[in-house]
């Protein structure tokens, strides 16, 4: 009788969600893609490629961008070295200033929300803020 009262508590316990185990946010080292529309719309918009590799410290990633800002009166290119740090499903980016054409270009910060594995959104923080949208970059085979 003992034996059975006990193989019911665990089961209930083994069943109750109060007891599951947090959902982990999914892994972000790896290449994505971003654009950034910036504020106030004007038809400037960030747009570019980086690649984010883990350190030897939990949720740290470093990651270098390149990107071009493209607005109707010109362009500006860009080299970064960035620091992200991954706390739950929060990632802050922070950047440097690799390379610049023209060279008075200010770094591209990040806020993130990772939505899934291929996906993060948040806002750009920079001489111009705006909303930012990263993507899973995926390799083509032709």
């Amino acid at each position: 009788m003992i034996r059975i009262i006990f193989l019911a508590l665990l089961s209930l316990v083994v069943a109750t969600p109060a007891f599951a185990q947090p959902a982990r946010a999914p892994n972000i080292a790896g290449e994505w893609t971003f654009e950034s529309p910036l504020e106030p719309e004007d038809g400037c918009v960030i747009t570019g490629r980086a690649v984010l590799t883990p350190t030897r410290e939990r949720g740290v990633y470093t990651l270098t961008t390149r990107g071009q800002e493209t607005c109707p009166d010109g362009t500006w290119t860009s080299e970064q070295s960035c620091t992200a740090r991954q706390t739950g499903a929060r990632v802050d980016i922070t950047c440097e200033i690799v390379r610049a054409n023209p060279g008075n270009y200010a770094p591209d910060d990040f806020q993130l929300d990772v939505q899934s594995r291929e996906l993060m959104t948040g806002v750009l923080i920079s001489t111009r803020n705006g909303r930012a949208i990263w993507r899973r970059a995926h390799a083509y085979v032709s």
